[in-house]
């Protein structure tokens, strides 16, 4: 027997529910430790702010508004897919073990279907661009808040054979300063940034991708 649950709430005062303890569904997909981890890692960095003073209590009630739409896509995702793996029609048995293996190998031979599997399993499709942590921001000059920062590679400069996913993989937060040809003089960006108590990375990216990368902690 299989069970489905969403747990109806993800947090209770200062109790906060993550992975299996707030979502259960098929194996289908193999998407449960993937869910799991995002949300412990969302919740537990906004902890730490909280704690540490460095953010408001206020940013808590973003993790719930994040995290449980993904278990929701999820949940009705894998529900398709266990539905088709163990459906018991005789057609669809024989659909399902000598059919269906065919055309997914020869799916994926084609470049967007390998684009959208890898994007479907790896989660790469999650935003947060409705999340209560960005809903007041202003001129964003076209990017959109919460939305996955852009992949890209570095072809030349100090990041170069380096993609943009690698610099932001760090636990600290990022500031990325685009510029073009023309030079930016960074220090009023630093006293800008000090306002904030957390740990950042500045990163300077002009046209040619050349740069200058450095932290520091207030």
């Amino acid at each position: 027997r299989l069970h489905r649950r969403l747990a109806s709430t993800y947090s209770t005062g200062s109790v906060f529910l993550t992975g299996d303890a707030a979502h259960i569904h098929t194996p289908a997909g193999g998407q449960g430790m993937n869910t799991g981890m995002g949300d412990s890692f969302n919740l537990a960095w906004k902890l730490a702010m909280v704690i540490n003073g460095w953010a408001k209590p206020d940013l808590l009630e973003s993790y719930e508004a994040e995290r449980r739409p993904v278990a929701q896509s999820v949940l009705n995702g894998s529900d398709k897919g266990f539905a088709l793996e163990a459906n018991k029609h005789p057609l669809m048995q024989l659909f399902n073990n000598y059919v269906l293996p065919t055309l997914i190998r020869a799916a994926n031979h084609i470049p967007p279907v390998r684009r959208f599997n890898s994007r479907l399993f790896s989660q790469n499709w999650i935003n947060y661009a409705k999340s209560p942590s960005v809903a007041t921001a202003t001129d964003t000059q076209g990017f959109q808040p919460g939305v996955r920062f852009p992949f890209a590679s570095f072809d030349a400069g100090v990041h170069q054979g380096k993609t943009t996913h690698e610099l932001i993989r760090g636990l600290n937060h990022q500031a990325f300063v685009f510029h073009g040809n023309t030079q930016v003089a960074l220090e009023p960006i630093v006293q800008s940034l000090k306002q904030y108590s957390v740990p950042i990375d500045l990163i300077e990216v002009s046209k040619e991708c050349t740069g200058l990368h450095r932290t520091f902690a207030v």
